[in-house]
Order: structure tokens, then C-alpha cells, then sequence
């Protein structure tokens, strides 16, 4: 009887410990989740006017946010950082400029609080256009 005693108890803390383990690994991921969440919150997001050959949207942004935009094709701007006095945006696609270089394949700009970004197409017989600012 003493045998099927202990047997039974290392049966009952084998499953206690199991039921341990588990536990710690729910809370443990319950933890990284409400991290997570706390700071996807706490992203830093900022008020964005975009002017899309005349149709004029603003809205608040965050990093990692997408605005879409046709000026001669489909581009798709991602708001890559968000910092207290500009926005880096990055372009889908090369063939907009802000005017600084006809010839550089860029795709990353800058909007600085206080000022417009223009960015046009690279055509000279006939430009679309797409402007951003801070609001």
C-alpha cells in the first residue's frame, strides 16, 4: 500500500508542477503582451496635412503608419520617425523629388514643423505634385 501511495503522490506533484509551469508561462506572455500594447499607445503621433493633387486630408499619423497617394502612379509614403520637430517619410517608389535634385533616385524625406514639403514628379513637360505639413 506504501507504494501505491507514494506513486500516487509523485503522480499528484508531477501534475502540480506542470500546472506551475503553465501558469508561468501564461503570465509571462501575458506580460510581454500588455508591454507591447503599452507601447504601441505610447508611439509619439502628430497631426499630418496631405495635399494629393488637391485633395487635402488631415490626420494624425504614427511611425509605421501608411498614407497613399497617385500623382502619375500609385505611391505609398511610410511614416518611418516621428521626432518633435519634423517626420521622416520614406516613398514606395523612386521618381518624386523636393526639388533639390532632379537626378537622385531618393525615396526618404523630411517634413519639418513650420514648412511644406513638395515633392514633385521627375517629368519637366509636366509635373503632379504631393505636399505634406505638420498641423
Amino acid at each position: 500500500m506504501k507504494k501505491n501511495a507514494k506513486k500516487k503522490g509523485l503522480e499528484c506533484n508531477k501534475f502540480l508542477l506542470i500546472l506551475v509551469v503553465a501558469a508561468v508561462i501564461l503570465a509571462i506572455g501575458l506580460l510581454i503582451a500588455k508591454i507591447y500594447v503599452n507601447k504601441e499607445l505610447k508611439k509619439a503621433s502628430v497631426k499630418l496635412e496631405t495635399n494629393c493633387e488637391g485633395e487635402i486630408i488631415t490626420r494624425s499619423v504614427k511611425e509605421g503608419n501608411k498614407i497613399n497617394c497617385h500623382v502619375i502612379e500609385d505611391y505609398t509614403f511610410t511614416i518611418k520617425k516621428i521626432k518633435n520637430d519634423s517626420v521622416e517619410i520614406e516613398a514606395s517608389d523612386y521618381g518624386l523629388n523636393d526639388g533639390s535634385n532632379f537626378v537622385d533616385k531618393k525615396k526618404d524625406f523630411i517634413i519639418y514643423k513650420g514648412k511644406v514639403l513638395v515633392l514633385t514628379t521627375n517629368t519637366f513637360d509636366y509635373q503632379e505634385k504631393v505636399s505634406f505639413e505638420i498641423k
